[in-house]
């Protein structure tokens, strides 16, 4: 679903229209999925605990085998549906602005005695540029045995919101700074471009290949194949064509 019951600032991919796929739609990439010989799957959105019917999704896809990973900011997470994740493999909680910081220490505290891991990822927008220390305090202070990692991410770029050279560079110090600091090796996931600043950004970056279309493929809550979350382009629809077509 492309709804979420949030408005963050730097988002591109959420709407209040309610506009998803029907579960009938869903468990039919996923029988594709487990075919194609795909081994995982990460459910996103907008925000997934919106939907009613999550938990038959997710029982749907574990029970083809597939590893299942889950995106969500937490919020709607509760004693009632917190079951649902009993079949899930990994949780990605958004950490986004301090001021949630901890209601998303609440959600991973239910979660401590499930079989799962649980990871936490922080857009690097100016304001956690700011904050970064803020940020590194509080991944240090989780005493939390399936939690595994916490990475930084890069905002899709926008005309209204992107960073620029000199927040590039903010960031590479910080990180540098914090990681020796805390004895952390946290990196940013969707590498900025290495030729963004004169210094060695791969120190700070998980890699530079490009895995959209090549370790992933996407399929939007209008059933449109896509590349990446962030791109317009559309190349099929999922009643028409295959994952492997």
């Amino acid at each position: 679903t492309k709804k979420c019951n949030l408005k963050c600032e730097f988002c591109y991919h959420t709407t209040s229209e309610d506009i998803k796929l029907s579960k009938e739609q869903i468990f039919s990439i996923l029988d594709n999925t487990k075919q194609s010989k795909i081994k995982a799957v990460r459910f996103t959105g907008g925000e997934p605990f919106i939907r009613e019917d999550l938990g038959e999704i997710l029982e749907y896809a574990k029970k083809r085998g597939l590893y299942v990973i889950l995106n969500t900011n937490g919020f709607l997470i509760n004693n009632e549906n917190i079951n649902v994740l009993e079949n899930v493999d990994l949780v990605l909680f958004s950490l986004h602005y301090p001021e949630r910081s901890q209601l998303v220490k609440e959600k991973m505290d239910m979660l401590k005695n499930f079989n799962l891991k649980i990871m936490l990822a922080t857009i690097v927008h100016k304001s956690n540029i700011r904050n970064l220390d803020f940020f590194y305090n509080f991944v240090f202070n989780i005493n939390q045995q399936n939690f595994v990692d916490w990475f930084l991410l890069r905002p899709i770029p926008r005309s209204d919101f992107d960073l620029n050279k000199e927040d590039v560079e903010e960031v590479y110090d910080k990180v540098i700074k914090y990681n020796k600091k805390y004895h952390f090796n946290t990196r940013i996931a969707n590498s900025i471009p290495f030729c963004a600043i004169n210094k060695e950004l791969q120190n700070v970056c998980s890699g530079g290949k490009y895995d959209s279309g090549r370790t992933r493929i996407m399929v939007d809550a209008e059933g449109n194949y896509r590349l990446d979350y962030s791109l317009d382009e559309c190349f099929g629809k999922i009643d028409k064509l295959r994952i492997l077509d």
